[in-house]
């Protein structure tokens, strides 16, 4: 079994030599943590597919076999890879850990990167026969003082305590799709946040959001919410999801008039009167749910797409009207 960190850098041109003439040697994980200390991107997710590993094997500092590869998958860059053959997870976490401990090598290669150039750190097990399966990041501790992110994407890992987040108010973005998270306290101070996604998570109290005035997208499909109360003066949303949980009042969503997007689908909703306002829908989801009746719909002009599967409408004259549709389902109705 082979347990390896996959170090994605996007450079320009001009500075991928630098980069691998200063770092393309066996000390490896030098340099990272100045790094991505001056970028503003960090992807790390915990689903990889990795190909293409065509290089010698070298020793690593803590003796580690370690393997040099430039991944040509790409149309328009080769990224420097790096794999690490550890014995456990245990080694595999502190490995991890070390990475962003050690001081730079590269300092003067990465000097020359664009602060809007963006680092990709993925993590994952290689099996034979190119099969890939997650191993999967749980410990955010090594990201805590990482102030200048601007994006943060942790999608498809094992996250449970978003902590380690908390002082990160530089974010624009942070995605944590598909983690095991369920307390969000972490966000409150993160008051730049414009992009949020939590979906396919643990979460039940929204609370924390309350204050992220800033917010524009929000995902929060697939959690165990129920109470939409915190989500009131969240005014300036455009896109929300709050697909798969047990909502059944959404008044709350009165005031969010600059919405053009917003999925309800698979909950307990009856009552839609509250959607009558919100004009600036061009597409709206609500498969899935328990209503009858949608006049409240029938004002809502800009509709391009709508959703009405699996309800219990039986006249479906209110929507029938619209000039802009492009997108219509209300199969499984009366």
């Amino acid at each position: 079994m082979k347990f390896y960190i996959s170090l994605l850098i996007l450079l320009p041109i001009y500075a991928q030599a630098d980069f691998l003439k200063l770092c393309g040697s066996t000390n490896i994980g030098q340099g990272i943590k100045n790094t991505v200390a001056i970028l503003k991107i960090m992807h790390l997710e915990g689903k990889i597919s990795v190909t293409d590993f065509s290089s010698k094997k070298t020793t690593g500092a803590s003796g580690e076999v370690v393997a040099s590869s430039v991944n040509s998958k790409f149309k328009h860059y080769k990224f420097p890879t790096r794999k690490y053959y550890g014995k456990n997870r245990k080694a595999f976490q502190q490995r991890l850990n070390q990475v962003f401990a050690k001081k730079s090598d590269c300092q003067k290669a990465f000097n020359r990167i664009n602060k809007q150039e963006s680092i990709i750190f993925n993590t994952g097990i290689l099996f034979p026969r190119d099969r890939v399966q997650n191993f999967p990041i749980k410990n955010l501790e090594p990201f805590s003082n990482l102030k200048n992110l601007k994006t943060l994407i942790l999608n498809l890992n094992k996250v449970s305590d978003i902590g380690p987040l908390s002082g990160l108010t530089g974010l624009y973005h942070l995605s944590l799709y598909k983690n095991n998270v369920s307390d969000i306290r972490p966000l409150k101070r993160l008051n730049n946040l414009i992009r949020l996604d939590l979906g396919n998570n643990r979460v039940a109290n929204l609370r924390p959001l309350a204050g992220l005035s800033n917010l524009r997208e929000l995902e929060l499909f697939l959690n165990k919410i129920s109470n939409l109360r915190p989500l009131a003066g969240l005014i300036g949303l455009k896109h929300l999801s709050l697909s798969r949980n047990k909502i059944s009042d959404i008044s709350v969503l009165a005031n969010m008039k600059r919405l053009n997007y917003l999925n309800l689908a698979k909950n307990k909703i009856i009552n839609i009167r509250v959607l009558s306002n919100l004009k600036s829908l061009t597409y709206l989801v609500l498969s899935d749910n328990r209503i009858k009746d949608v006049s409240p719909l029938s004002r809502l002009n800009n509709l391009e797409v709508l959703k009405l599967r699996n309800n219990q409408i039986s006249d479906l004259g209110p929507v029938m009207k619209f000039k802009g549709i492009k997108h219509f389902d209300a199969r499984g109705n009366y």
